[in-house]
């Protein structure tokens, strides 16, 4: 009976980490850490495809990749409905080629170098997302993420 008391109480505290007061400190440090400076780099990035053909197929994805890593605490990418085309099966392989791997190595020292610290290792876990996600984006959404319900004793 008291550890039924004990895993109520953790899950009323770990939904209490994930409530909109917490949330919103986290959404603010991370978008004045690292928010800006991912959109900026992403944004360039996207100015520098503009010029070619083939980069502005890749443009409407880049700026989505922009908006979701400035603030990927209240969203997420989510594969979208249904099986993945072969468009976007090509697209992702040309992405991962291209971009992708440039892209996920980015990430990856991000999260290591902020993983040194302890408040960056709730960022450092953002990066992996992050990277895993921007790999191959092609089939994917950028949604909100949900609140958590609150438990129930």
């Amino acid at each position: 009976m008291a550890e039924e008391g004990f895993k109520h109480k953790l899950k009323l505290f770990i939904w209490h980490l994930q409530t909109p007061p917490l949330v919103t400190v986290s959404r603010v440090l991370w978008i004045v850490l690292s928010g800006w400076g991912l959109l900026l780099v992403y944004l360039l990035a996207a100015v520098a495809l503009v010029p070619t053909v083939v980069g502005i197929i890749f443009l409407p994805k880049m700026v989505q990749i922009a908006i979701f890593a400035f603030d990927p605490v209240s969203k997420r990418l989510v594969a979208g409905a249904g099986n993945p085309t072969v468009a976007e099966k090509i697209l992702n392989v040309i992405w991962a080629v291209l971009f992708g791997w440039e892209i996920f190595l980015f990430h990856m020292t991000l999260a290591f170098v902020q993983a040194l610290t302890i408040y960056g290792l709730a960022n450092a876990a953002r990066h992996f997302e992050i990277a895993k996600d921007t790999l191959f984006p092609y089939g994917k959404e950028v949604v909100e993420k949900p609140l958590p319900p609150r438990p129930r004793p």
